[in-house]
């Protein structure tokens, strides 16, 4: 499994990057969700006015129950999208 470490020797850039320090849900005010399995995305500015999900919903007030509109994968599996 690759975890982002060089081998002795790697002349990889990647290797010498800095981590990635993304912002806490509570300091970024709108998320994007994204289907695991097809990746549809849900963004939280955009809702998804067509399913009955008003703009600026967050994903948190979305019921358990719903599914991807594109594929039927349930909520669950959605991860959040880190460009």
């Amino acid at each position: 499994m690759f975890v982002g470490i060089a081998a002795p020797g790697c002349r990889s850039d990647f290797a010498r990057m800095p981590p990635q320090n993304p912002l806490p849900r509570s300091e970024n005010p709108m998320t994007v969700m994204q289907c695991s399995a097809c990746f549809f995305p849900y963004d939280e500015a955009k809702g998804l006015p067509d399913e009955g999900i008003p703009p600026g919903t967050k994903w948190e007030d979305i019921p358990d129950d719903w599914v991807c509109p594109d594929c039927g994968t349930p909520k669950h599996l959605f991860i959040e999208y880190t460009p």
